[in-house]
Order: structure tokens, then sequence, then C-alpha cells
């Protein structure tokens, strides 16, 4: 799959970002925010990008670093191509403002997707454990 156009852009400006917790958590909310308003229902493309958000979360807040720089960083450029209303195909257009976004998102999912199954296989492992940190039976 093709790099989507204007996503290296999306990148160099999130790495600039990275080692600020104030201003990638801005990121987060945004995306949060735009993925409840624009997905309201259950879908593949919102599971996507609930994870890509909680993916960076769980890296800035040191909660987990079983991953490469490089996932974090192309990751963290999807979440600010979707949450930038002026991509490629600017999402006030109707109907196919978000298609650029679905894009993104599943070029980011195919190029790092065992990246990704692995953090969600982390989050499953640790929502078995219970309060105490002992694992359930």
């Amino acid at each position: 799959m093709k790099q989507p156009r204007g996503f290296k852009r999306h990148i160099k400006r999130v790495e600039g970002w990275l080692g600020d917790h104030a201003r990638m958590s801005r990121l987060l909310t945004q995306a949060t925010a735009k993925l409840k308003s624009k997905f309201k229902s259950p879908s593949d493309i919102r599971n996507d990008l609930t994870d890509f958000i909680a993916l960076v979360k769980a890296y800035i807040n040191g909660e987990y670093r079983d991953v490469s720089y490089k996932v974090i960083l192309w990751t963290a450029a999807g979440i600010l191509y979707f949450v930038n209303p002026f991509d490629v195909i600017p999402d006030f257009i109707p109907a196919t403002g978000l298609l650029d976004d679905i894009g993104v998102v599943q070029f980011v999912l195919s190029r790092y997707s065992k990246e990704i199954v692995k953090f969600r296989n982390y989050r499953l492992d640790q929502k078995k454990e219970t309060p105490d940190g002992a694992s359930e039976s």
C-alpha cells in the first residue's frame, strides 16, 4: 500500500510533539472527541482508531514500551491526520470527507498490524488481571 498524500508532513509534525506530554494529551483528547462524534456506532475503523489512541497514550504515559519509536511515530501521525480537518479531502465535504482519514488508518494498520495486534493482546491481558495485580484463574 502506497503512503497517502500528505502523510509525510504529519509524521514530521508529530515527531516534534512526541516529547511534549501536554501536546500529545491534547491531540489524543481531540481524536477521542472526533471519533465519538463521527463514528457513533461500532465499526472496524472506530476500533482501530480507539486502539491507536490507547497505544500512543500508553506509550507517552510510560505504561507500554514494547513497541518501536517508529510505530508510535506513525500511529501518532495517523491520529494527527484524522484530527486535522484540512487534509487531502477536507472533513467538511459530506460523505467523502473522512475517506482519506480511513485510508490513512488502514495504511498505518497494514504497515504495523503485528505491533497493533501485540498491543491489543497486552490490553486484553491487562483486563484479565485483578485489582491486586494477581491473574484470575
